[in-house]
């Protein structure tokens, strides 16, 4: 399954509903920053969390739809995977640039949804008394997000690692 640029679409949109929702709700300034324990580190505006956060969208959104195109146009010039030269012969190059688009959107994707969890963790943190982190469930998304990364990669290497002709 290819996530298509409507699942980034979606999940901006998703964003923008929970913005709606919540940002009436916080304080100013609020809690920007958490210790390991949960404990809040550091303060910022209202309007600061709210640029960080959509910065950090569409940032991520933004690199993981051109990375594609970019390492197409190219032709795989920087990539590092196992048997280059016959993973991005002409024979196999589309094939080769597909896979990789597809992985990194996914990618993309999977780092999106992190961003908002963890910003959602920040926002219902503001609005518990006294502020503090759901730390456990921040340690948790992120080891899920680090299992991911690794899986992925290693997904990625097996991939290119056997040449189907070998």
């Amino acid at each position: 399954m290819r996530p298509t640029p409507t699942l980034f679409l979606l999940s901006l949109v998703l964003v923008a509903a929970q913005l709606g929702w919540y940002l009436p709700r916080l304080p100013d300034p609020m809690a920007s920053s958490f210790g390991f324990n949960g404990e809040v580190s550091a303060w910022a505006s209202r309007t600061s969390f709210l640029v960080a956060y959509l910065l950090s969208l569409g940032v991520t959104s933004a690199v993981f739809m051109v990375l594609p195109i970019l390492i197409q146009r190219t032709d795989g010039r920087g990539l590092n995977i196992p048997n280059q030269d016959h993973w991005l012969a002409p024979e196999h190059r589309a094939e080769t640039f597909q896979v990789i688009s597809v992985r990194l959107r996914w990618f993309g994707l999977v780092t999106m949804v992190f961003l908002v969890w963890t910003h959602h963790l920040v926002i219902v943190a503001n609005l518990s008394s006294p502020i503090r982190m759901a730390s456990a469930q921040f340690w948790v998304g992120f080891a899920a997000y680090m299992l991911y990364a690794s899986w992925w990669t290693l997904r990625l290497i097996l991939r290119f690692q056997k040449r189907p002709d070998a």
